[in-house]
């Protein structure tokens, strides 16, 4: 449910690879076929699209996506996409094994006006196509938001004992994450939970925000970029393995 409480939710497949996405998955050749009608009509690519995209670029690495997730707002009309992304020789089941990622994005509602009609699209709810106004001198701004969350494996967090621990665990996740591409700081937070009188540590969380623009009206270069996308996590993910070693034998 939403923040405002009325958020429609459709899941897709609790366990690896099993989402419907998977039968929308767009090939190659329905890639440039769509790439030349955005191009054509000025317009940029549908939410349905994108999520397949990304999908796509995910599942050609050595990922398990899981719980697929989407959100429909009906004041807004604004859409979200969720899926959480595991490493293939692990499970989340296991909280314990690994780390997991979050890939989370924000569908605005303008982005639907102009993935069906371009930049006419903003106009059409208000006047005809035909008649002038300013949006035919500016053009169109689509945007769409993406966070990437990392969340360490409850091993990390069971070994923390004190303010040190908090300390060394982040400067470590600061540490791996520092090199990468990321849009702005990488931030590391820490959430607890208050029970029986005592806080308790439950996560470790690196995120940051990922913005895509003009991407959205070129397909060719959208899918490349989705498709570092996904290598980014699956480095990231083994970077995390590699620092949070998990010993079985505790």
């Amino acid at each position: 449910m939403g923040k405002n409480g009325i958020d429609h939710q459709m899941s897709y497949g609790n366990g690896a690879d099993e989402s419907e996405f998977d039968d929308d998955v767009l090939d190659e050749e329905e890639l440039a076929e769509l790439d030349e009608e955005l191009a054509a009509d000025e317009r940029i690519v549908a939410y349905e699209q994108l999520c397949s995209m990304i999908v796509q670029a995910l599942s050609h690495t050595s990922l398990k996506l899981y719980h697929f997730q989407n959100l429909f707002n009906i004041n807004t009309l604004d859409r979200e996409f969720k899926v959480i992304i595991g490493l293939s020789n692990g499970s989340l089941l296991d909280r314990l094994g690994g780390a997991a990622a979050e890939l989370n994005l924000v569908w605005e509602a303008a982005n639907s006006l102009l993935s069906l009609y371009g930049n006419e699209g903003l106009c059409s709810p208000y006047h005809e196509p035909a008649d002038w106004c300013s949006h035919q001198d500016f053009g169109s701004s689509p945007s769409v938001d993406m966070t990437l969350k990392y969340r360490a494996s409850e091993a990390v967090i069971e070994s923390i004992r004190d303010d040190d621990d908090v300390n060394r665990v982040a400067e470590q996740l600061r540490t791996l994450f520092s090199s990468d591409s990321a849009e702005g700081d990488v931030e590391v937070n820490f959430e607890a939970i208050y029970a029986h009188g005592e806080l308790k540590l439950t996560s470790a969380v690196v995120q940051y925000d990922i913005l895509l623009e003009d991407e959205l009206k070129d397909v060719e270069l959208l899918q490349q970029i989705l498709n570092d996308l996904a290598r980014e996590v699956f480095t990231n993910l083994k970077k995390m393995a590699s620092a949070f070693p998990f010993d079985k034998s505790k």
